[in-house]
C-alpha cells in the first residue's frame, strides 16, 4: 500500500502563510517529507480536503497545480509496482528530482546485495604502504563470511533466504537472535564464534549501505548488543628478559633455516619495539634513513613509525642478506 498526503503548517519565516509538504508512505517503510513550493495564506487551507478552500482564479490555480501533482508521483509509483521493482518511499520523492540529485538518489538493494557489493569493491581496492601496493582481500573474506553466517541464520531461525531481507526488516529483534545464534554455536564448538568481530562487521554493513544511499539505516538497532560488540580486555603476555635470552642463545642447528629465520623474524620484532609481523614484512632498504633508523607507514592504520635500528637488529639485518639477496624478504628486502 502506498499514499501521498498534503501536509500544510504555518511557515515558520512567515506564520501568515501555510507550508505545504508531500507526505509520502509506502508499507514497512518510515514517511518521508517533501516541501512543494506552492503556498497561500494559513487561514485558507483546509487540512481535511487537502486543498485551499477559497473559490478565486488563484486558489483554484493552486488546486489544480496540487492535484496534478499527486497524480504525477502516483503514476510512477503505480509503474513500480506494475514492474514489481523494489522502491521505497525516500526514493519516491527523488524521482523526479534534477539530474544532480538523482546521482544521489537512494537505491533498494537487499541485505546480500549491499554484501556482495561491498565484498566486490574490496576485491578491486588497492593502496600504497611503503611502496608496496596492497589489496583489501582479507576484508572481503570477512564479508563473505558474513554472508555465510547470516544466511544460515535467516535458514535455521526463520527459514527465509537471506536474498529475501531489505534492510528494513532488520530490526534490534533480529541482530538480537543473530547474536544468540552466534553464542550458542560458539558454546557447542567450544569457543565464541568471533561473536565481537562478526557483530562488529554487522554494523560495518550498515556504515556502508549508509553510505551507498540505501534507505532504513538504523544504528540504533545494535544498542541492544552493543556490549558485545566491544574488544575484550588484553591480557598482554609479556616474557620474561630471561626467556628473550634463552631464544637468542638457543642451539641453532637443531633447527631448519626457515625455523632459525622464523626465530630471527621474532626477535627483530622485539629489538624494534614490538613491530607487527606484518610491518615487518613490508620493510625495504628505502625504509631505513640516513640517521640508521627504520621509518615507514604502519599496514593496518594510516600512520608513520620512526623507530631506531639498535645492533643486534642490524646484526640480524646483514647476516640475513649475507645468505641471499632474496633470502631476507620479509624483512628489508
Amino acid at each position: 500500500m502506498f499514499t501521498i498526503n498534503i501536509k500544510g503548517k504555518a511557515n515558520p519565516k512567515d506564520p501568515q502563510l501555510v507550508k505545504l509538504e508531500l507526505i509520502f508512505f509506502k508499507t514497512g517503510y518510515a514517511r518521508v517529507s517533501k516541501v512543494v513550493n506552492i503556498t497561500g495564506s494559513i487561514t485558507d487551507w483546509d487540512s481535511q480536503t487537502q486543498r485551499f478552500k477559497s473559490k478565486g482564479a488563484e486558489a483554484t490555480e493552486k488546486n489544480k497545480r496540487l492535484l496534478e501533482l499527486k497524480a504525477k508521483y502516483l503514476k510512477v509509483a503505480e509503474e513500480w509496482e506494475e514492474q514489481g521493482s523494489a522502491w521505497a518511499p525516500v526514493q519516491w520523492s527523488h524521482c523526479f528530482d534534477t539530474a544532480l540529485h538523482q546521482s544521489k538518489e537512494s537505491k533498494v538493494l537487499s541485505v546480500s546485495q549491499a554484501i556482495e557489493i561491498i565484498v566486490e569493491r574490496k576485491l578491486s581496492k588497492e593502496r600504497i604502504k611503503n611502496g608496496k601496493v596492497l589489496t583489501s582481500v582479507g576484508t572481503a573474506k570477512n564479508y563473505r563470511d558474513l554472508m555465510t553466517t547470516l544466511s544460515q541464520f535467516t535458514k535455521q531461525k526463520y527459514n527465509r533466504a537471506l536474498s529475501t531481507y531489505y534492510f528494513n526488516e532488520i530490526t534490534e529483534e533480529f541482530v538480537s537472535d543473530y547474536a544468540f545464534f552466534l553464542q550458542k554455536r560458539g558454546l557447542e564448538n567450544g569457543n565464541n564464534a568471533a561473536l565481537e568481530s562478526r557483530l562488529r562487521r554487522f554494523y560495518g554493513l550498515f556504515y556502508y549501505a549508509d553510505k551507498m544511499n540505501i534507505p532504513d539505516i538504523d544504528f540504533s538497532i545494535f544498542e541492544q548488543v552493543r556490549a558485545n560488540m566491544k574488544p575484550k580486555e588484553f591480557a598482554p603476555k609479556t616474557l620474561p628478559r630471561e626467556v628473550i635470552t634463552q631464544i637468542e642463545n638457543v642451539d641453532r642447528t637443531l633447527f631448519t633455516r626457515l625455523e632459525i629465520f622464523y626465530i630471527d623474524l621474532f626477535l627483530f620484532s622485539f629489538y624494534t619495539g614490538g613491530m607487527a609481523n606484518i610491518d615487518v614484512a613490508y620493510l625495504t632498504w628505502d625504509c631505513v634513513d640516513d640517521d640508521g633508523r627504520l621509518e615507514y607507514e604502519r599496514i593496518k592504520f594510516p600512520k608513520k613509525a620512526r623507530i631506531k635500528l639498535n645492533d643486534k637488529a642490524r646484526a640480524i639485518i646483514e647476516y640475513n642478506t649475507s645468505l641471499s639477496s632474496d633470502s631476507f624478504c620479509i624483512c628489508l628486502r
